[in-house]
């Protein structure tokens, strides 16, 4: 899930959604709601990314023990940070470009784009866990009720 990081970056970096730099430099607060666009598009991209990780995990090494969640949530993780790290090295320098160069620390800081929600890094590995859980869930009630035994006729008598 963490080579994924990098093709999910550029990604992000091309559906997230473009801040007004013209409101921004005018003092317009509004032009800035487009900041939360941005985290919920990495959150989108990451969650999609979680359930397609979770789901080939399962179908691929359902039967692998514990190293496969271990990697889920490992890979996950770096896999997000990845994806974060390169969306904000493309997007950054056009944004930061379009600033006087005088521009004070705080406008840098509100025009940079990169992931403002921390928490959000933990969609992917937290997503692919959860497909793969209930994955595993939904196996073992299908063996247990007789629906995955091949033959298995049940009587009515």
């Amino acid at each position: 899930m963490a080579v994924a990081g990098f093709p999910l970056g550029l990604l992000w970096a091309a559906a997230a959604p473009h801040l007004n730099m013209a409101g921004v430099l005018a003092g317009n607060e509004s032009a800035f709601a487009v900041q939360s666009d941005i985290d919920a598009r990495f959150g989108l991209i990451c969650a999609v990314a979680g359930v397609i990780g979770g789901g080939v995990a399962l179908w691929r090494a359902r039967d692998a023990g514990w190293p496969v969640p271990l990697g889920l949530a490992a890979g996950g993780l770096g896999g997000a940070l990845i994806t974060g790290w390169i969306g904000h090295l493309r997007r950054s320098a056009g944004a930061l470009h379009g600033l006087p160069a005088n521009a004070s620390s705080v406008l840098v800081d509100l025009v940079d784009v990169r992931v403002r929600a921390h928490g959000l890094y933990l969609v992917m590995p937290v997503a692919a866990l959860a497909v793969f859980a209930l994955g595993l869930w939904l196996a073992s009630l299908k063996v247990s009720s007789g629906w995955g035994r091949r033959g298995a006729a049940r009587s009515t008598r």
